[in-house]
């Protein structure tokens, strides 16, 4: 059923013009200040992320409003995962892609459970040997886009990446959390 409402969908798109927004992590620069981050900096984290979004595919996300569709090389998904690793590095978190050998690190779980071009929840899951530490949903809002000019669109999801990272990292149980870890 799922896969039906997604072929009408990129049907709809195609036949009502849906314009195309290109995203690359590499433009991705984070923009938020560091600076009341500091119980992070330093901090080993192994990332684990998982898009369990029902409003994204593996290559797009869409607006609320179907006007545009968002994609990236190799997909959505590959996308997510560097961003939010880029943000958190940003923060000064050590993250690791595959446990060190040489010493068991916490792992972050990071799952997105909704992304659009007004919307994103994540929700975090830290754990130490399987025991849970910590989990919580975040969710921030956007209003509707301003305009619809391409490179507005880009700069206003790289935007979005930043504030959900700001929401995530000002937790004051995350923080305490994280300054408890090693």
């Amino acid at each position: 059923m799922k896969n039906k409402w997604i072929v009408l969908l990129c049907a709809f798109c195609l036949l009502c013009g849906c314009s195309r927004v290109w995203l690359s992590p590499d433009r991705y620069d984070p923009a938020f200040s560091t600076a009341d981050y500091a119980e992070y900096k330093g901090k080993s984290l192994l990332f684990v992320f998982y898009n369990r979004a029902d409003n994204t595919t593996l290559g797009y996300y869409y607006s609320v409003d179907s006007q545009e569709r968002y994609t990236s090389h190799p997909s959505v998904s590959s996308y997510f995962y560097k961003v939010f690793q880029t943000a958190l590095r940003h923060s000064g978190i050590k993250l690791y892609d595959a446990m060190p050998s040489s010493k068991i690190i916490p792992e972050l779980r990071w799952y997105l459970f909704g992304f659009s071009d007004r919307e994103i929840v994540v929700e975090i899951d830290i754990r130490r040997d399987e025991e849970q530490l910590y989990r919580k949903r975040y969710t921030i809002k956007m209003p509707p886009p301003e305009k619809r000019d391409q490179e507005y669109l880009e700069q206003r999801a790289y935007a979005m990446i930043d504030k959900i990272t700001v929401e995530i990292l000002k937790d004051s149980n995350l923080k305490k959390c994280v300054a408890s870890l090693q």
